[in-house]
């Protein structure tokens, strides 16, 4: 019976805001233009007026409705959604259909005309649908018309965000965009410093909540930025340990976490207030890698933490290059200037013209190198007749210009094959004990300075011996008592003597009083004859009886089958206790070589020009 009733609806498409769900939007400028896009809503409501014979309906119904791309006629677009048990009030009724992208319609919305099609069966659950005529065209609310595919979205403010249904919590995205060329692109044309292309912000505390995230898959950038007047990028982050701009880059040497590129000023700059400035990690190249022409390659500044911190599984924490200035330049106020972790480096400066890695630091160290596998903590490496490693002190202070410190090795070593192992002008002070196979006395040749030396080999004795002589004159009764200086008996003991008359014989010369109170006594000589005489002692004071000397000793286990002089012995060079060190010499560890362009500036401005020609 109800198949002969004539229905008519009068239906209206309602997009309630929050209720579109957009999962895939391209925003595009004027020069830009794409073909539509797939836009994928959440839901939307319909809401209708249903008469039969030209009287409201008052009843429970069931609603079919399919979708199609023509107002009458051709193919159905998805397959058809059910609303069954629908109360109609007056003729009117509300439906909720599901337009996402795994509803029934699917991936039906793509910008062009799309119209309802609607079957009606009253009361529901009996009887056969009825299809209505005509079909109903879905229209957009005014502002979604600006969102349809190649518009521009322009503002006099910044457009902060566009909230979605599955996104209205803390933790979701702002604005998500995809695109064979720009996934969002924004453009800010005021000359106001509070103009933005872009601007995002997240109020989520998650560690993977991000303001802005870009990401790309082909040869362009995740986030790429470009201004005339202030800042290309500019990151921000009020969290404690968080960052304000984070970059990762995951494919091949070119790619780059981030990027910056500038002229004049710097590529990229970084601002925290508690966390890092700027961060990067790679795990195949360089974690922040910085050119420049005139000024520095990389450049951090910090109150409190790290100027610089760079890490690197396999490349580099920290590279910087500059043909003028400063590769790497750090500055601290409490903490470290430059910080670096990298197995093949973790921080690596060049400078052509310039310092490679400069460290200064107003209260601790300018530069803290440290190492845990079989490199040196700092290694310098020199091809010309610059030192590779050089300490200053200028003296403003009580510093030294270079200084040792071990606990259980030794504190400086020096090994050379052609020159000297240690070098030192000026006076040498020790402590302990000098150990040498050959002790040898040099100065200039007294009868040829300018183009000899004058070389003695030092007195040698199996005891802590000490020398002392002099001339002394006897007096009528043929006697001299020789005075020795009041520390004399406190540093030695065990004494020896000898005389010898000068100029004439004397055979009844003797000591007739041993030294006591600091003084000798010599007699048997002639009145006013002359007497060369000579004391030796052996050393007693605190510090020889502390440390006697050992004149056999034991090799330690490390130096056991080495020897101080191997070739004396019929063996190699290769046995010499001091083996392992002309062994480094001559076969340094394998460090990376520094790749320097010709023109690094202009080739880093080429390699930008070739990645945005291929956008």
């Amino acid at each position: 019976m109800r198949s002969r009733i004539v229905y008519g609806v009068l239906g209206v498409v309602i997009f309630v805001l929050g209720g579109i769900t957009t999962q895939h939007t391209t925003a595009q400028s004027a020069n830009n233009q794409a073909g539509p896009s797939t836009l994928y809503a959440g839901t939307f409501t319909y809401q209708g007026e249903l008469v039969s014979n030209g009287t409201a309906i008052n009843s429970v119904c069931d609603f079919q409705f399919s979708l199609y791309s023509v107002a009458s006629g051709g193919t159905q677009l998805g397959s058809t959604q059910t609303a069954l048990n629908v109360n109609v009030q007056k003729g009117r009724f509300s439906v909720e259909l599901d337009a996402g992208l795994n509803g029934p319609f699917g991936e039906a919305f793509t910008g062009g005309d799309r119209w309802l099609g609607i079957a009606v069966r009253c009361p529901a659950g009996t009887g056969s649908y009825t299809t209505l005529n005509p079909r109903q065209k879905i229209t957009a609310a005014p502002y979604a018309l600006s969102l349809k595919p190649g518009a521009v979205v322009r503002s006099a403010e910044p457009v902060n965000s566009i909230f979605t249904a599955s996104n209205l919590g803390t933790s979701g995205n702002g604005l998500v965009g995809y695109g064979a060329t720009s996934g969002v692109y924004g453009e800010g044309t005021s000359q106001s410093n509070e103009t933005y292309g872009v601007y995002g912000t997240t109020g989520s505390s998650s560690t993977a909540a991000s303001a802005v995230y870009g990401r790309n898959n082909g040869t362009g950038y995740g986030v790429y930025g470009l201004s005339s007047g202030y800042d290309g990028v500019f990151g921000e982050s009020t969290r404690v340990s968080g960052n304000g701009v984070h970059g990762v880059a995951n494919n091949g040497e070119s790619a780059y976490g981030v990027w910056g590129q500038s002229t004049n000023g710097r590529g990229v700059v970084g601002n925290s207030t508690a966390g890092t400035g700027v961060s990067g990690f790679s795990n195949s190249s360089s974690g922040v890698t910085g050119s420049s022409s005139s000024g520095s390659g990389v450049t951090g500044s910090t109150s409190s933490g790290s100027g610089l911190f760079g890490f690197s599984t396999s490349g580099n924490g920290v590279y910087g290059y500059s043909s003028n200035n400063y590769g790497v330049n750090g500055v601290s106020g409490v903490e470290v200037g430059v910080q670096g972790s990298g197995p093949n480096g973790g921080v690596r400066g060049f400078s052509t013209d310039n310092t490679g890695v400069w460290g200064q630091s107003e209260n601790g160290s300018g530069i803290i190198g440290v190492s845990g596998g079989n490199y040196p903590s700092i290694w310098g490496f020199t091809g010309s007749s610059n030192p590779a490693v050089k300490g200053q002190q200028n003296g403003s202070g009580t510093g030294s210009g270079v200084e040792g410190i071990a606990i259980s090795g030794n504190g400086i070593v020096g090994s050379s094959q052609s020159g000297y192992a240690g070098m030192f002008y000026g006076s040498v002070n020790v402590t302990g004990a000098i150990n040498a196979a050959v002790k040898n006395f040099r100065i200039d040749h007294p009868l040829d300075p300018a183009n000899q030396y004058l070389q003695h080999a030092s007195v040698e004795s199996d005891a802590m011996k000490t020398i002392y002589d002099g001339v002394a004159v006897l007096d009528s009764d043929g006697k001299a008592v020789v005075n020795l200086p009041d520390w004399f008996e406190s540093l030695n003991g065990d004494f020896r003597y000898q005389l010898t008359a000068l100029n004439a014989p004397g055979p009844g010369l003797y000591i007739a009083a041993e030294i006591k109170q600091n003084q000798f006594t010599i007699a048997g000589g002639s009145a006013g004859s002359k007497v060369s005489w000579q004391v030796t002692g052996i050393r007693h004071d605190p510090y020889a009886v502390a440390n006697p000397l050992q004149v056999e000793l034991t090799k330690p286990l490390t130096e056991q089958g080495t020897y101080l002089a191997p070739e004396g012995y019929g063996h190699a060079a290769a046995k010499g206790v001091d083996a392992r060190y002309r062994s480094a010499i001559k076969n340094p560890p394998s460090i990376p070589s520094i790749d320097v362009p010709t023109a690094p500036a202009q080739e880093l401005e080429q390699e930008l020009q070739r990645k945005l020609e291929r956008r």
